[in-house]
């Protein structure tokens, strides 16, 4: 049987706490995950803005946070991984052959 998390029954869980651990793993977790999903977000964006789905200035704006990491060695890592989620340039000519 599958388990699916709804907003009732983690309402429920966080009403309702076990212990102290069980509460304390939740309230981190949640901003630690919204963390993660907001940071690995940036790369689809990126691919949106791209085809002109999103304007850029959206971009720029909703992730201006991230220029916190302007100069350190985590701004490789996330180049890299926005690199990964950008379209590759056409190669090759427009005749079909």
């Amino acid at each position: 049987m599958v388990n699916l998390w709804t907003i009732s029954s983690l309402m429920i869980v966080m009403a309702e706490p076990k212990d102290k651990t069980s509460s304390l793993w939740l309230w981190l977790g949640i901003p630690l995950g919204a963390g993660i999903l907001y940071v690995l977000s940036v790369g689809p964006a990126v691919r949106l803005s791209e085809r002109n789905v999103l304007p850029a200035t959206c971009i720029t704006k909703f992730y201006w946070p991230l220029r916190i990491l302007d100069g350190t060695p985590l701004q490789r890592l996330l180049r890299v991984y926005v690199r990964f989620w950008t379209p590759r340039p056409f190669e090759g000519d427009f005749t079909g052959r």
